[in-house]
């Protein structure tokens, strides 16, 4: 399933679109594609969106078969902007950002973020290595986030799915998902949720 990743700049109004909202929107992406005044997308959302808590957005092509008008978001490649784009509920402007796809396995010791174990750090660290070691040498990866993991009970069972740097919270996390070619395995990653392994698949 192909998908996209993208901020999202949404002007207008919720049910009734104006020309001036669609001017203003112009004006800005035109503002934003001149670049000498250092005006960036985030300034941009925080500055006129209308819905700036939801400015991150994942498309595939379901919504791309479902919402017509998003068609244009599927043809900018990566730091491209689209024009100012007509929807029923307004007009948004979307620049695609770089993102990756990944799985990872969650080893937890007692006091990491949101741990119910009672392992200590020494022994989820000669866990993780295990693992790690075992995902090295080539064993099913979401096998090893089963029989691994803290997390594999979860609706996603250790794929996080697209993310970009901007939305990954935890730097640390983000740096080394990047820093991977498709299907390229991670060193151990310590976060304050624990020792991660991280396989990125796309």
């Amino acid at each position: 399933m192909r998908r996209v990743f993208g901020h999202a700049l949404a002007v207008g109004a919720l049910l009734a679109m104006t020309a001036a909202s669609h001017a203003q929107t112009k004006v800005i992406w035109w503002d934003f594609l001149g670049g000498g005044d250092g005006i960036r997308m985030k300034k941009l959302i925080t500055d006129f969106s209308d819905a700036p808590l939801d400015s991150i957005v994942r498309l595939n092509e379901s919504a791309k078969a479902r919402y017509a008008y998003l068609e244009p978001c599927f043809k900018v490649r990566e730091g491209q902007v689209t024009d100012a784009i007509e929807t029923p509920k307004g007009f948004i402007v979307f620049e695609r950002l770089p993102g990756v796809m990944c799985r990872h396995i969650v080893v937890q010791w007692a006091g990491a973020k949101d741990s119910t174990q009672s392992r200590t750090e020494e022994e989820a660290r000669k866990r993780a290595e295990e693992a790690l070691e075992k995902a090295r040498k080539g064993e099913d990866f979401q096998t090893l986030i089963r029989t691994y993991s803290d997390k594999a009970n979860t609706v996603l069972a250790g794929d996080l799915g697209v993310f970009s740097r901007e939305d990954m919270k935890m730097q640390g996390f983000a740096d080394a998902a990047f820093a991977l070619q498709p299907g390229g395995i991670s060193d151990l990653v310590k976060t304050d949720f624990g020792y991660h392994i991280i396989l990125r698949y796309e």
